[in-house]
């Protein structure tokens, strides 16, 4: 069976170009396509799963519509991938790229993240192609659940604890140092985080980002100024709201919180509306992700942009590259961990200690 080296080799160019003229036709030239379209028809090469075939007989090179799947592990039966704010832009992502390959998308999601019976899994799976997308985090058992049933799988925001699945992941403790260090250069010195997750592998590693910060800055830390859960129970959103307006009403409270995710950094905003605290005037706060609403918060916040739709294009990438170059099962393969970069967004959430009320 001809492989992609097979190909380059026929017609003269590296395998990295003759991988776009298969996934990125439009970044190739009309001769450089011709030349390897032509070497492939020779070799007998047919990318598995591509959305390019070769008619060997004519030498026509003719387009289908193929598919992947995208698989959402859903924290709830209302967590609905459509309005999640964080994980639709990842889909965004995936499904431009997709497109461009012409490729179409079928969508599929199960409730519940974490425990060993991963229970009925919702969405066409038995049907499922031979690639798929698995987005959010899962206890390994769901990810071997699902993963199990396709060749070609790739995970995004999650880790393979096994190590077996490629995995698309943000640079979440370089974000949270770096915003941890910017609120340093503030001039703030307690500086609280709140998670509502503490089994979260992304909400884990910005908490560790931040407590590497404090600690290369020679702040001591104080558990006190974290909020999160007691045990691998996610705290409720009164829970961890009521947690933040204790925080907040003491007299030594944060002079800045940061917030594990957006959503995090919306309670605080809604437990220092409840005391009547002013943002940035009494209380300097700060998210994580970027996804839309932070710019229309009151002041606008200031987070941590994750490239979401480049991580969900990336592992489409991935998918595409192991059809083409492996074109076998990658189950048990070595596996592959792709970070996309994160920067801080400054908007209006934040101020120097030295202008804060107290």
């Amino acid at each position: 069976m001809a492989t992609l080296e097979d190909v380059a080799k026929c017609a003269g160019v590296s395998t990295s170009t003759v991988s776009r003229a298969f996934t990125s036709p439009d970044r190739i030239n009309s001769k450089t396509k011709e030349k390897i379209f032509e070497a492939a028809v020779r070799v007998q090469y047919k990318p598995l799963r591509s959305h390019t075939f070769f008619d060997a007989s004519e030498d026509i090179v003719e387009t289908r519509r193929d598919s992947i799947g995208f698989h959402y592990f859903a924290m709830a039966s209302d967590d609905v991938l459509s309005t999640n704010p964080f994980y639709s832009r990842i889909l965004s992502g995936a499904l431009a790229t997709a497109s461009q390959a012409g490729l179409q998308v079928i969508l599929s999601s199960s409730v519940g993240r974490t425990g060993a019976d991963p229970g009925e899994i919702h969405g066409p799976i038995a049907q499922m192609p031979d690639a798929m997308i698995l987005a959010g985090h899962a206890s390994p058992e769901i990810i071997s659940q699902v993963s199990g049933n396709v060749p070609h799988s790739v995970l995004v925001d999650a880790v393979d604890e096994k190590g077996s699945l490629d995995c698309v992941v943000s640079d979440n403790i370089g974000g949270s140092i770096a915003v941890t260090e910017y609120l340093i250069g503030l001039g703030h010195r307690r500086i609280g985080f709140t998670l509502c997750n503490g089994t979260d592998p992304s909400f884990r590693e910005r908490l560790d980002g931040y407590l590497h910060a404090l600690y290369w800055a020679g702040i001591e830390f104080d558990t006190s100024l974290i909020v999160k859960p007691l045990s691998a129970v996610p705290l409720s959103t009164d829970e961890q709201m009521q947690s933040l307006v204790t925080m907040l009403s003491r007299p030594d409270r944060p002079t800045a919180i940061i917030g594990a995710s957006d959503d995090h950094a919306y309670w605080v905003y809604r437990a220092c509306a409840s005391l009547g605290l002013s943002i940035p005037a009494d209380v300097s706060v700060v998210g994580f992700d970027d996804v839309a609403y932070s710019a229309r918060m009151t002041p606008a916040m200031t987070t941590v942009h994750v490239d979401a739709e480049g991580m969900g294009a990336i592992a489409v990438a991935r998918i595409l590259e192991q059809s083409n170059l492996r074109r076998v099962d990658n189950r048990g393969h070595l596996a592959v961990r792709m970070m996309t970069a994160t920067r801080i967004v400054e908007r209006d959430s934040c101020a120097p200690v030295a202008s804060l009320t107290y």
